[in-house]
Formats: C-alpha cells, structure tokens, sequence
C-alpha cells in the first residue's frame, strides 16, 4: 500500500503522533481534554471561549477541569478519547480518509475496546486501513528485536513483558501498580512532610510533577546517601517567584520503585523481573536476561538502568544463579520507543499485507487473530 501511515501511540500522561518513516513523531502532547471551571467569568478577557480543550490547548490546569481518557492502557471515556484522536488529526493537518493508522495498544487491551477501535476509525472516522498492535512489539522494534523482556514504567503502572518471535507470554506477564502518577503522589508526601510544602491543589500537583522529573535521581547506595543526603541540597525555583530546597527528597521518590513502602502493594522491580522470567521456558530465560528493554516515561531517572542492573546481579546471587548474564537496554530516545517502533514497523513490505482497510472489514469483519 502507498497510502500515508499515521502511527499513534495514545498513553495515560502523553500522546505521540506523526507520519511512519520519520525518526521522531510530529506531534507530543498530555493526553487530557479540560473543560474551564469558571464559565461565569469573562470569556474574552480569560480567552476561555470553548467548551472543550485538549492537550496543549491547555495552557495552566487551574483553570480547567481535567479529564484523563486513558488510564491503566484502557480507555475510560470514548468521547473525551474521540477528541483527542480529533485533536491529532487536525493538528497533523491531514484528512482522517486518505491515511492508515497504526495504533498501539497494551497488553491485556479488553477484546470489547479493540472492536470498538476498530468501529472508531474505520466506521465513523473512515480511515482507509486500521491496524492495532501491542505497544511491547514495538518498543522490540525500535531496537531491532522481536525477542525480549519489556519492562515500561507508564504513568499508571509498570508493566513487565516477555516477548518471543514478536508475540506476547501472556501467562507471565506481570503489571505493577506503580508509575509516573503514583511517584508524583509520593513526591507531594514526601515533599509536604519535609518542608511543609503542601500539593493541595491541581497546580501544586503539576509542580510536583515537574519537580519529580527536574530534581529526582536513583541512589546506587541508599543508606549511604542518606547518611550524606546535604550534598545533594539543591534550589528549584516556583512558578510564583519563591524557591524550594530539596536534598534527600531527591532519591527517597524514586527509591520507591526498589524498596516499596508498607502502604504500597507491589514488588519491588528486580523482584517482578526475575518472577516474570522464571515463569516462562527455561530455555528463553537467558535470552530474556540478556534483552530487558527499559521504556516509559518514568524509566528516565538518572542511575536507573545501574541501580537495576545491580539489584537484579544481587537478586541472581540470593536465588543461586550467579552465572547468568543481565544486559539492560535503555535507549536515550525511549519515552519515543513506541511510536519508533511504529515508525519503522509500518513501512516494511511484509507488513503490507497486515492491514485491514474498510472494505475488508465490512466484508470480513475483525480478524479472528486479532480478537
């Protein structure tokens, strides 16, 4: 097919969008539509003239209502998710009928939500080909595999995949309840309990948010740090002028993902890794080892790929297997391994064949494969 290709990678935080065949997609922004709180006051002067804003329409979140349409890789509201799509479309400057759109989705995506995928795009939006496909597949891609461990720290979850030959292993799949979000809440926590700095509004948590990913590191020797935690003293400035001072802040966040506190139910993530491989054939086992693809927004912690590669050498030697070998892949662009994936995967001549354009799917339906 030589139709234009319109790869969409739709997550919980962020969208990327944009044209197969590039190296980085067109259009990157926070997957939200916003409705203003304060209809009653002066539309012109707030310049609040719409009733409905998505992604970057959204210039300061205190004066909208947010509404998040993707959460834990399901979507939760088809209208809201509708404009985003609308949203894409527009921006991309393109007319929805003349493009195939290759879309990503999670593993465990609900068969339900995937028939009515298809129904969005081909039925109401009429694109000329539709193909959804497992969002692990391309992070493989991106790096040139088909064969791995997926281990993507989202924004709602951290969800560890192995993958054989392209295909999923659905019985050991793993998803912990910890992400970008849940580090931000943490972030507040921590940060209130430190300095009296208290997130209690939608603003504050937005600061929180972006202090997380500007100030927060991976200690590779927690209790050591700990010990020296002033050195690593810092000022950020806020938006309204004043600053913020931050030491041990800075490592206590993210050193959730090793060390889970009581009131959070989940594995530490060496642990799940080393679950996840041993619950598939011990003949894959070192191949999964020895391909752990990192990916997510929430994998960009500095010192993260160390201190994982560490944990899991220490694990191995708790467990008895000192002898494997752990190669941890981490790509500079892999917020963007998705939608590369997508890029690079969409063009290839074998794949061609793969779409299902509007005419078959009125004919066939959804393939059963697919389902």
């Amino acid at each position: 097919m030589s139709n234009r290709v319109i790869v969409m990678d739709i997550g919980a935080y962020s969208s990327k969008v944009g044209f197969a065949g590039e190296d980085t997609p067109s259009l990157e922004f926070f997957t939200r539509v916003g409705k203003p709180k304060y209809q009653d006051l002066d539309k012109k002067f707030m310049k609040l003239d719409q009733e409905i804003y998505v992604g970057d329409e959204i210039q300061s979140v205190g004066l909208y209502k947010i509404f998040r349409p993707v959460q834990n890789g399901k979507i939760v509201d088809w209208d809201y998710f509708k404009k985003i799509i609308d949203y894409s479309f527009y921006n991309l400057r393109v007319d929805p009928t003349l493009v195939n759109v290759l879309f990503s989705i999670q593993p465990l995506f609900p068969t339900e939500d995937l028939k009515r995928l298809f129904r969005l795009f081909l039925e109401e939006i009429q694109c000329r080909a539709f193909y959804p496909l497992l969002d692990t597949t391309l992070v493989l891609y991106s790096g040139g595999f088909q064969t791995g461990l997926v281990v993507e720290l989202g924004e709602s979850s951290t969800r560890i995949v192995p993958m054989y030959n392209g295909f999923q292993l659905n019985h050991a799949v793993e998803v912990l309840e910890i992400g970008g979000s849940v580090l931000t809440k943490y972030m507040g926590e921590v940060v209130e309990d430190t300095t009296g700095f208290s997130p209690d509004s939608s603003i504050r948590r937005e600061i929180m948010r972006a202090l997380k990913e500007k100030a927060c590191f991976v200690s590779l020797d927690y209790k050591e740090d700990l010990r020296r935690s002033e050195q690593y003293k810092k000022e950020y400035y806020l938006p309204d002028g004043s600053t913020i001072s931050l030491s041990k802040e800075r490592f206590v966040v993210p050193e959730l993902i090793f060390s889970p506190k009581s009131s959070y139910e989940f594995s530490p993530l060496h642990i799940a890794i080393l679950d996840v491989i041993e619950r598939c054939d011990v003949d894959l086992r070192p191949e999964l080892l020895n391909k752990i693809f990192l990916s997510g927004g929430s994998s960009m912690f500095p010192n993260l790929k160390s201190r994982l590669y560490q944990e899991l050498e220490l694990e191995l030697a708790r467990r008895e297997k000192e002898n494997q070998f752990v190669k941890i892949i981490a790509p500079r662009e892999r917020t963007n391994s998705v939608w590369i994936g997508g890029s690079i995967l969409a063009l290839l001549p074998e794949f061609s064949e793969r779409w299902i354009t509007r005419a078959s799917y009125f004919r066939n339906g959804i393939p059963k494969h697919l389902l």
